[in-house]
């Protein structure tokens, strides 16, 4: 006799929601729940700014160094010495200088007084001619400098050739106008003549 045909399983697929957990406890699991979306959400957020922060930071830096390297650059050419042009900034000429004229200033001559020399002085120099360095010694007046064009030695020559207190002008060193330095440059030294100053000191 054959066998009665065994009844097929029933299959039980349950597509609705489960009941969500009441009371504290579901109200407990969605405020961690929601916390929780709410910090990963924060966190991407400060890990994207941090990363974008850094961007910023490191182009930043670059520029920084960019700027360090040329003021480096500006700061070394200003502090050197340009001998093929002394119309130029240099540091150490002007450093040179205001030592000398701080020395002048300051030293004291029981014959003259270096005011009055260095006022005399200055009053015989074309307008154009420019100092660089000057100095008083042992009754000499010695000084470099620069001047555009020969009119202005000429005048240099002649002003201190008529003067009784600066005499004696020696020019020691006269450089031409090159490519590079458009003026003459010179060294030279002249003679102070105590007595002239010593005169002028007791009419002051």
């Amino acid at each position: 006799m054959a066998k009665a045909a065994q009844k097929p399983q029933e299959l039980n697929i349950n597509l609705l929601q489960k009941e969500e957990v009441g009371g504290v406890t579901g109200d407990l699991i969605k405020w961690v729940l929601t916390i929780g979306r709410y910090l990963i959400i924060v966190t991407e957020i400060i890990a994207l700014a941090t990363f974008l922060f850094g961007i910023k930071l490191a182009a930043d830096k670059n520029d920084l160094k960019g700027k360090v390297a040329a003021a480096k650059i500006d700061v070394d050419t200003k502090a050197k010495c340009n001998e093929a042009d002394p119309t130029a900034f240099c540091e150490d000429n002007f450093l040179a200088l205001q030592d000398r004229i701080n020395q002048v200033g300051s030293g004291k001559n029981t014959q003259i007084q270096t005011s009055a020399v260095v006022k005399e002085f200055l009053s015989l120099l074309p307008n154009e001619l420019n100092l660089t360095t000057l100095s008083l010694e042992s009754g000499k007046i010695s000084f470099n400098g620069y001047f555009p064009d020969s009119v202005t030695l000429q005048t240099l020559i002649i002003s201190l050739g008529s003067s009784k207190s600066i005499t004696d002008l020696d020019i020691q060193e006269l450089n031409s106008p090159s490519s590079k330095n458009t003026n003459f440059t010179f060294k030279a030294e002249a003679v102070i003549d105590t007595q002239q100053f010593t005169a002028i000191n007791t009419r002051d």
